[in-house]
């Protein structure tokens, strides 16, 4: 999950080897972020109506036991809990010329 808070963006989802013996700690990942980043996320998430009612943006495709992505928003003091299927984004590509 990705937490947006006091200029720090956190990133708790963090690769787990799955070999043993698997690492004893794991850190997020955490780097700063600016106020104008943060209103830009936020100006993102009205744009595409992610500040709404609706909650599950998977579309009906997640297949049971599948993964799913989850993203927690909280926007004055709003909580916008949504789901979606990461496998329906598109990735961004570099393109080469």
């Amino acid at each position: 999950m990705l937490t947006i808070e006091d200029g720090l963006a956190v990133d708790g989802n963090v690769a787990v080897e799955a070999i043993y013996p698997g690492p004893l700690l794991i850190v997020p990942y955490a780097r700063t972020i600016s106020e104008a980043g943060t209103a830009a996320i936020v100006d993102e998430a009205r744009r595409l109506g992610s500040l709404g009612n609706a909650t599950d943006f998977s579309g009906g495709t997640a297949m049971p036991g599948s993964r799913t992505a989850q993203l927690r928003l909280v926007v004055d003091g709003v909580t916008y809990d949504l789901t979606g299927n990461p496998d329906l984004v598109d990735r961004c590509r570099r393109r080469s010329l």
